[in-house]
């Protein structure tokens, strides 16, 4: 350097490369910073959807616990096989067939096997044929047999013709045979 170009007055030149070189340290480091935060919001929400599929996969994983249904909700499900059987159809059926002179005395149903067993009293065997054929004939019965019949022997103070009044003689069986108590077994015809 020469004397002559150091001037003390003069103000010295500022380079313009290096504000260039600092507009550029400015920008990359803004960049870096934006990079950054933008690299740390995936790597959360990376890690927040993999703690997702874990618990997911863990809830897959627990056994599950069936609840214990309520007092009410067993016995719907106890009802319910009983609520589909034919009961109204048989009923209805065995109520259509019965007519005077025929008188049940007894009807017992057994839902599991679906056999209904009747007992009756008829003013004779006949009569007492007759209705378990008419038992038989019934859309909603499968079938009716005449399981066993006996005469009823002094049939004067029994049955139900005795406990109708005297003012109605129409009722009382015919004295030249005596009274029939049967027992006959229907089947339920299932839908």
């Amino acid at each position: 350097m020469k004397l002559s170009d150091v001037d003390f007055m003069r103000r010295p030149a500022q380079p313009v490369a290096a504000w260039w070189l600092l507009a550029a340290g400015a920008v990359l480091l803004a960049g870096s910073l934006t990079l950054a935060r933008h690299w740390r919001a995936e790597r959360q929400e990376a890690s927040l959807q993999e703690q997702a599929l874990l618990e997911a996969r863990q809830a897959l994983m627990k056994p599950v616990t069936a609840s214990s249904p309520t007092a009410t909700q067993r016995r719907w499900i106890q009802a319910r096989p009983e609520l589909n059987k034919p009961w109204k159809a048989a009923l209805g059926a065995i109520e259509s067939a019965t007519r005077e002179p025929i008188y049940l005395l007894s009807m017992s149903i057994d839902p599991t096997t679906g056999i209904i067993r009747l007992e009756g009293e008829a003013p004779g065997f006949d009569e007492a044929l007759a209705y378990v054929q008419a038992l038989g004939a019934e859309s909603a019965l499968s079938s009716a047999t005449l399981e066993s019949h006996t005469e009823i022997s002094g049939a004067a103070g029994s049955g139900p013709a005795a406990a109708l009044p005297t003012q109605f003689p129409a009722a009382a069986p015919p004295a030249s045979r005596p009274p029939v108590r049967f027992s006959a077994l229907a089947h339920w015809r299932l839908p």
